[in-house]
This record gives C-alpha cells, structure tokens and sequence, in this order.
C-alpha cells in the first residue's frame, strides 16, 4: 500500500510536469511566441517591398504564414493572379524573409536562378529596383542568372558562361 501512495504521487507529479511542458511547447506556448515575434517585421517588410515593386496589392501573413491578398480593400483568391503577379508577390516575400534574417545574421552572397521568367519588362524592372535597394541597403552581392538578353545597364557587371567540353566564364565589358 505504501509504495503505490509513493507510486501514486510520482505519477500525478510527473502529470503536473508533463502537462507544463506541453503548455510551453504546444501551439500556444514558446512556438506561437516566436511566429509573433516574426510575423509583425516580415509582414512590415512585405508591405515596403509591395510598394518598391509598385504593386496594386495588400498581403499579409497570418501566424501560419499564409498570405491573405487584397487589392483595393478586397480579399482575392492567390488563382486569380498571373504567373508574373504570383512571381512578383513571392520575390516581395522572399526578400522579406532575408530581410528579417539579415537583422540577425551575416549573408553576403545570394544566388537568385531564372527569378525573371513569366515576368514583363515593367515587372522585371521592378524587380531589379528591389534587388538593388536590398543589395544597397544589407551590403549584399546579387548573382542573378538569366538566359534571356537583357539591358545591359541594369547590371553592374554581366558574366557568360561559355559551355564547351569545359565550362569558362567571360565578362561583357559595356560599350
């Protein structure tokens, strides 16, 4: 009998204890703390990358990090988009990620492959607005790789690579 009292009281501890730690690692606990902690920049970030890139748009992240669009005050459906639209509105969020890593860590260098495709030369202008402002403003060097002709004066410097039986790079010097 008494060692089932003891028995008894070490498991309704160990309830207490377990229970505390579910509170803390559960969904309302240290997990929804750091979303709330993140969600509130990234979402001010997006809101300044919309209008660099001068869209007609309003999105925001909820706490499970799904975009809610709107243009002009009115919610719609991410399908009703074009493919350069969606493009344009995941290039404002991505960036917006790096902005919010870049307040706590060190990148220098990013790679960005083919991130103009399905977008228009307005669109792609834009892009490269807010490429460069973040490139400006977080000292960060861009590799853009494109296989498309472009303009030339977007870019500080353009690289081709030359593929034969071995791969060389050659810069274009502007004219």
């Amino acid at each position: 009998k008494d060692i089932s009292e003891s028995n008894k009281s070490l498991h309704k501890d160990k309830e207490l204890y377990y229970k505390e730690i579910s509170k803390i690692f559960g969904e309302d606990g240290v997990k929804k703390s750091i979303i709330d902690s993140i969600i509130k920049p990234i979402n001010h970030f997006i809101s300044d990358n919309i209008k660099i890139m001068k869209m007609p748009f309003e999105v925001v992240l909820d706490d499970t990090f799904t975009a809610c669009i709107k243009s002009m005050g009115e919610v719609i459906d991410p399908e009703t988009l074009s493919t350069g639209e969606t493009r344009r509105i995941n290039i404002c969020i991505l960036v917006s990620y790096l902005k919010l890593i870049k307040t706590k860590k060190t990148i220098n260098l990013l790679f960005l492959d083919e991130v103009f495709s399905s977008i228009d030369l307005s669109g792609i202008e834009d892009i490269l607005i807010l490429l460069k402002t973040f490139a400006l403003d977080y000292n960060t060097t861009i590799f853009v790789v494109h296989h498309a002709i472009m303009n030339e004066e977007n870019f500080d410097r353009i690289l081709k690579i030359n593929k034969d039986v071995f791969s060389s790079i050659e810069e274009i010097q502007f004219a």
